[in-house]
């Protein structure tokens, strides 16, 4: 877990800054405020806002923050993850646990990319930012000077800093093992051809890779097939399976593994007797296919619950448990009809 947290001797204020560009406090609040219909010159304005950013000073953001109820928010980064029910229960879970300590939650999709962190610190103060983005240098000593706990973590999305819960590993692992368990030895593994999927694919390949290297001895091998939503893909794709002769192919998600099942199956294929298939992300119109997809959940509960205590820490907020740092146990497969 890392975090960072640096208490200036003390924090900037407005007099500091009517100081520093040699104008009145009143026209430092004119300013910062944008308060309309006041006559100020251009220069004075560049002045003061030159001297606020040096000096690290944000507008009255704690005390708008305490007047709109916000000491107690935590602001939470977002990926930019594939859409999936899976993310959406993950931040459902999220919410809820830190609801539980006494947190309330706030998603960003943009803060610290396409939108101005500043911009967003203007508007309220957090307890503690929960990154799972890299932020920018300015942007931490940002937070820094504001006293705002930084607390950075990584669920997979190939270790860019912070805690690195391994999920997406441990997901590429548990389909390996699963088909090597059902007597499968010639695996390939479809990936997801999409940039915003890039981190979690390079982590999902790297742990099926890993998982069908420690099962060489037994015949194992694992062959990465490229995949996207096209026919042209798609096609190529399932000729590869069937020309290469697999028995079993891991899906870097249920949207691709049910693709591959009917392609397959529309190739005659049989699934499982031929071929096995595995998602991962356990959609739940899986359950539905024929024959029903097997595939690999989370523990979104318990996920949730972990970064709900490691926030809690990280904000200095007591906490009867410590975080549950078993990264394997919040994988399992759910095995149904297509392995």
């Amino acid at each position: 877990m890392t975090t960072s947290r640096r208490t200036p001797d003390r924090r900037a204020t407005s007099a500091d800054v009517a100081r520093a560009a040699g104008v009145s406090r009143a026209t430092v609040s004119y300013v910062l405020n944008a308060t309309p219909n006041q006559s100020i010159p251009d220069a004075t304005r560049d002045r003061v806002r030159v001297a606020a950013d040096r000096l690290g000073y944000i507008p009255s953001a704690h005390g708008r923050a305490l007047r709109q109820g916000l000491g107690e928010t935590v602001l939470v980064l977002e990926p930019d993850w594939m859409p999936s029910s899976t993310s959406a229960r993950l931040w459902s879970s999220l919410s809820t646990s830190l609801a539980e300590v006494g947190l309330v939650c706030v998603f960003s999709h943009t803060a610290g990319v396409a939108t101005s962190l500043r911009q967003v610190l203007t508007t309220f103060v957090p307890r503690l930012v929960l990154s799972f983005v890299p932020l920018s240098e300015d942007d931490a000593e940002l937070l820094a000077t504001q006293s705002v706990p930084l607390l950075r973590l990584d669920v997979g999305n190939g270790g860019r800093g912070g805690d690195h819960l391994e999920l997406d590993e441990h997901i590429g692992r548990a389909q390996v093992e699963h088909l090597v368990t059902a007597g499968r030895r010639k695996l390939a593994f479809l990936d997801l051809v999409d940039e915003r999927a890039r981190a979690q694919s390079t982590a999902r390949t790297a742990g099926a890779g890993a998982a069908a290297g420690a099962a060489a001895r037994q015949g194992v091998t694992l062959e990465r097939l490229d995949f996207d939503f096209t026919s042209e893909f798609v096609g190529t794709a399932v000729h590869r399976i069937l020309d290469g002769g697999f028995d079993g192919v891991c899906c870097f998600n249920d949207d691709v593994a049910l693709v591959a099942l009917s392609r397959l199956q529309d190739a005659e294929s049989r699934v499982p007797d031929d071929v096995a298939v595995v998602g991962a992300d356990d959609l739940p119109v899986g359950a539905f296919t024929s024959p029903p997809l097997t595939t690999v959940s989370l523990d979104n509960e318990r996920i949730g619950r972990y970064l709900a205590l490691s926030v809690a820490a990280a904000a200095g907020l007591d906490s009867a448990s410590e975080p549950d740092r078993d990264a394997a146990a919040r994988v399992h497969v759910i095995h149904r009809g297509s392995s």
